[in-house]
């Protein structure tokens, strides 16, 4: 599944779940999940709008992340984008996961940091 353009993409109603392996998932658009996401390895190139439970391991979301669902860090994920936003809900890191901000502002205004795992900062990411 190819997402294209930077506004559209694909919507994850609340109620579904979706692996992203199984999608062969691919493009620059945005992911809005409601649902349930589960992935491996997967490179999003938009941005992810979470306010269901993602779970990734490993991978990377390269368009930025808005996160007021629960988002679960296991392995090493990366952060691109010029922003990611945890406005609420749950990041929570597993242990020996890395959640990686690279380059641009994490910004904190609700929800909590969960876990043993790490937060680190890589290219002049920051943390608001």
């Amino acid at each position: 599944m190819n997402l294209t353009g930077t506004g559209a993409g694909l919507t994850v109603d609340a109620g579904t779940s979706v692996n992203l392996n199984a999608l062969g998932f691919g493009g620059v658009g945005n992911l809005t999940n409601a649902g349930t996401l589960t992935g491996s390895g997967v490179t999003l190139g938009g941005a992810l709008i979470n306010s269901g439970t993602a779970s990734l391991s490993g991978g990377a979301v390269n368009g930025g992340l808005t996160n007021t669902g629960n988002f679960n860090v296991i392995g090493t994920v990366t952060l691109g984008g010029s922003t990611a936003t945890l406005a609420g809900g749950a990041i929570n890191l597993g242990s020996g996961a890395t959640l990686v901000k690279d380059g641009g502002m994490l910004y904190w205004s609700g929800g909590t940091f969960g876990g043993s795992g790490t937060l680190a900062y890589v290219n002049g990411g920051t943390f608001a």
